[in-house]
């Protein structure tokens, strides 16, 4: 180490040359997992919503951004029962929710 105080300052700037880095050995090793969702039926239903009133409308626009924005960053499931009430739902797509839901992974049933 050098006295003088020039020395024992940071720099504006560093020059690295990058071409002599040695790959990250660790890098392999790493794995980093999603965060679990559970998606039940309000999530496709409010997504496909057709009311009008501000209340319904508000829903269908968070849940719709949710969907379209944050979906990625997690690994999402439902169930067999979630996939069935979808599918006896009553909506102007019959089968639109259900092909959401096809986004998850779905449980099986133990019974």
């Amino acid at each position: 180490m050098s006295d003088t105080p020039e020395e024992d300052e940071l720099r504006d700037h560093y020059d690295f040359d990058f071409s002599l880095a040695k790959p990250n050995r660790f890098a392999t090793k790493a794995t980093i997992t999603k965060p679990s969702v559970y998606i039940e039926t309000t999530i496709p239903s409010f997504y496909h919503e057709v009311r009008t009133e501000p209340e319904m409308v508000a829903r269908r626009t968070w849940t719709r951004e949710w969907w379209d924005e944050n979906r990625s960053k997690y690994e999402l499931f439902t169930s067999e029962a979630v996939l069935e009430e979808l599918e006896t739902g009553v909506f102007r797509s019959r089968m639109t929710p259900s092909r959401s839901s096809r986004t998850c992974h779905c449980w099986k049933s133990t019974k």
